[in-house]
């Protein structure tokens, strides 16, 4: 599941970011399950989901590679809502800022967090890793390999 299409709600056809208490309980809720997998990176309930998981992914992808991935999605969708794909193209200013500061205020931040963590740590650096560690594993429901539209490499 795709974080965003939990932690932003639609509502009359417009983007709402959920509050504080909500998100943390719709989070909650969702890491009680035996099972799962989240892609997305929201540090405030962090803590919570590295103590109920036993693996963490982390794509510590440059600046310039995230970028770049932003502005392929947005030639891509040309600012459609995807949900179902996880795909929420509202480019703000302040997203951009924060992309571009993630490196230098949030990351640090996510390596300590990661370095306490007792599960499993796998960090891919660049994109080319992340499509070979994905065709190398095949889901539970027998189907094959993983497929992952990452575009070029950055």
């Amino acid at each position: 599941m795709h974080i965003d299409s939990h932690y932003w709600k639609i509502i009359d056809g417009g983007r709402v970011e959920s509050t504080r208490e909500q998100w943390a309980a719709c989070h909650r809720q969702m890491i009680a399950n035996d099972e799962w997998v989240m892609d997305g990176m929201k540090l405030g309930v962090l803590d919570e989901r590295l103590a109920r998981a036993d693996t963490m992914i982390y794509l510590d992808l440059s600046t310039t590679a995230c970028l770049s991935g932003i502005v392929r999605r947005r030639m891509r969708y040309r600012g459609q809502l995807r949900p179902e794909l996880g795909v929420y193209d509202h480019i703000t200013w302040e997203f951009l800022r924060w992309v571009w500061s993630f490196r230098r205020r949030q990351r640090p931040v996510l390596l300590a967090k990661l370095a306490s963590f007792e599960g499993h740590t796998i960090l891919f650096r660049r994109r080319r890793d992340v499509r070979g560690f994905l065709d190398t594993i095949t889901p539970a429901t027998g189907m094959g390999p993983f497929s992952a539209d990452f575009g070029t490499e950055s």
